[in-house]
């Protein structure tokens, strides 16, 4: 301090007194006494003081930007935000600081405060903020250490930074309601392991099943929840576009979860990613979360749907009917549903139905005697395996009748012919109680085979079929004189059975003359004894005897036909027609004188036999 002396007036000093200070202006403090002094003249003194710093003051406490509470917790890997305002009477910026402990932090000339016990304590801290401005102070948190702890106090606190003598505010503030002290952390649950109990068949049921927990217990412990998407597409809420498989409920440990297999599903691999959650919607981290727990939906056999086969007729409805003697009728039809569980569309877009066989047969013969290639008889049994081929059954899926793959059925349509001796099942037959039955077995791209399925929907009756050949074309009893007759009777003529009945016939004839031209032609000018030879005249038997034995039929004519019991049995062999053969004479009147060429017309009608006499 120094004083200097001003003389002013008689009897005054004036003193001018002066203090430094460290950042305050000075100040100028001016004091006058009365003194006595042995001297005229008086001497000034200046005076100053330096105001230290001052900390800055709260206007808005600290509180959490976020709510972070037991109800409300901040999940780890997200944003901790702390928001506070304050002012500072020098206009210096300030730091909001959130520390551990409530130990008065250490201010820092021009540069941030640091947490009672050092930087370990530190939650967070602002950027420099303008006095007057909102401070925040952000963390990003973690899932272990500093924020392994579920509840962590907090303790906010203003410094300013000021270049010389920062200060502190010596008041912590905690925030208030539900962002007050602690703030909570949300751990990532446990997510051990994964599996699933596949592969499965459609119908059955898939399961997934996690080894998974959560540390979490403030208030109440956590559950978790596993989802399994079918594509990575989980959002953290739920499966995305890709559809989901299966979601669990809360649970404390181990979620699990099902999904039944719908019916049809491809066979083929499926994908199922697999993600766990809390019950704050926390996801886990491990390795198994967005792992693919795939899952295998095996092939299972199609089957054929037994009330859908019908066997049809060549218009499609109806009896069976044959309408080529000595050969094959047809196409005749059999039309059926497959059903497979996998879809009628395979995973490459193909048909999973690929293959059918159908076995036509006379229900006598039963499905089982008619299920080999070495069953097949023309007559009974068209097995779809035979080598037959002029009776082969070939069978395709029906273009269309796939809806596509999620749909399970499809129709098939066999053709396939008869030969003309098949037994016929109507009236007056050797098998009118039976009918014609059909069963069907099929096959999938994996060559797994349906049971062999008879129809449940009835079966159709095979009509008879009369269809008779004459291969004799004429009978030439050669060279006669008037009154003689042909004794034994040998002239024959053939019939031949190329339907599917035993055959008698009706014959008949008209009067042979030597101008005949057309039937009754004869008779046109009434009887001419001396060159007509009535009808009567001829006679004919199953076999040679004499003219005149009782076995013999008299001929007649049109209006009377004579029935042959011939007896023919119904044809077996494809190839070889049952034949018999009819045995002719004739006797010539007396009466006849005029040589020469006699001719006339018999007829042979084909006629059903009693079934009894057919064969066996």
């Amino acid at each position: 301090m120094a004083i200097f002396g001003q003389e002013t007036s008689p009897g005054k000093v004036t003193l001018v007194t002066a203090l430094s200070g460290a950042f305050l202006a000075m100040l100028v403090f001016v004091a006058t006494y009365d003194v006595a002094v042995p001297r005229v003249a008086a001497d000034d003194v200046t005076t100053s003081v330096t105001v230290l710093n001052t900390p800055p003051s709260w206007t808005v406490n600290a509180q959490e930007a976020t709510e972070s509470s037991s109800t409300t917790p901040t999940n780890s890997g997200a944003v901790l935000s702390f928001t506070a305002t304050a002012i500072d009477s020098s206009g210096d910026d300030y730091f909001l600081l959130i520390c551990k402990t409530n130990g008065a932090p250490t201010a820092v000339n021009n540069a941030r405060p640091i947490c009672n016990g050092g930087s370990g304590n530190q939650w967070a801290i602002s950027a420099t903020t303008t006095s007057g401005a909102v401070a925040t102070a952000s963390t990003t948190t973690i899932d272990t250490f500093p924020f392994e702890n579920e509840l962590n106090d907090w303790y906010a606190w203003i410094c300013d930074e000021n270049p010389t003598l920062a200060r502190c505010n010596a008041t912590f503030t905690t925030g208030g309601g539900n962002t007050a002290s602690p703030f909570v952390i949300n751990h990532v649950p446990v997510f051990g392991n994964i599996s699933n109990d596949g592969p499965a068949i459609p119908g059955d049921t898939i399961t997934w099943t996690s080894v998974s927990d959560d540390p979490d217990t403030d208030t109440v412990p956590d559950t978790v929840r596993l989802f399994v998407c079918r594509s990575n597409d989980f959002n953290g809420s739920y499966c995305g576009a890709g559809g989901s498989w299966a979601t669990s409920t809360l649970v404390a440990t181990n979620a699990a979860t099902t999904t039944t297999v719908r019916i049809p599903t491809q066979d083929r691999t499926y994908a199922a990613y697999v993600y766990l959650v809390d019950s704050h919607g926390h996801a886990a981290t491990s390795t198994f979360h967005n792992f693919n727990s795939s899952f295998v939906v095996q092939n299972v056999a199609p089957t054929v749907t037994a009330s859908s086969i019908d066997l049809l007729d060549q218009d499609s409805a109806g009896d069976l009917t044959l309408d080529v003697a000595n050969g094959t009728s047809g196409p005749f039809f059999v039309e059926f549903e497959v059903v497979d569980d996998n879809s009628c569309v395979n995973s490459v877009a193909g048909d999973e139905v690929i293959y059918a066989i159908a076995n036509v047969y006379r229900s006598g013969i039963t499905q089982h005697g008619c299920s080999d290639a070495s069953d097949y008889d023309s007559n009974y049994c068209y097995s779809a395996t035979s080598t037959m081929q002029t009776a082969h059954i070939t069978c395709t899926q029906d273009g269309g009748s796939c809806g596509g793959a999620d749909f399970s059925e499809a129709t098939w349509t066999c053709d396939f012919n008869l030969w003309y001796n098949a037994d016929p099942t109507d009236t007056t037959t050797q098998y009118e109680g039976q009918n014609w039955l059909v069963s069907v077995q099929i096959a999938d791209d994996n060559f797994a085979t349906s049971t062999l399925t008879e129809t449940t929907a009835g079966g159709r009756e095979l009509a008879s079929f009369l269809a008779f050949n004459v291969a004799t074309t004429s009978i030439n009893y050669g060279g006669l004189e008037p009154g003689s007759t042909t004794t034994p009777i040998t002239v024959t003529t053939d019939l031949e059975a190329i339907g599917n009945i035993g055959l008698d016939k009706d014959v008949y004839g008209d009067t042979m003359c030597p101008t005949w031209t057309t039937a009754d032609s004869c008779d046109s000018n009434g009887y001419q004894v001396a060159n007509d030879i009535l009808v009567a005249q001829q006679r004919l038997a199953t076999s040679s005897v004499a003219y005149d034995a009782a076995e013999t039929y008299g001929l007649a004519g049109s209006t009377t036909p004579v029935e042959v019991l011939l007896r023919l049995p119904k044809t077996t062999a494809t190839d070889t027609p049952e034949t018999a053969d009819t045995y002719w004479g004739i006797a010539i009147p007396s009466s006849i004188s005029t040589a020469g060429q006699y001719t006339g017309q018999n007829t042979i009608i084909g006629k059903k036999s009693d079934p009894t006499f057919w064969g066996p």
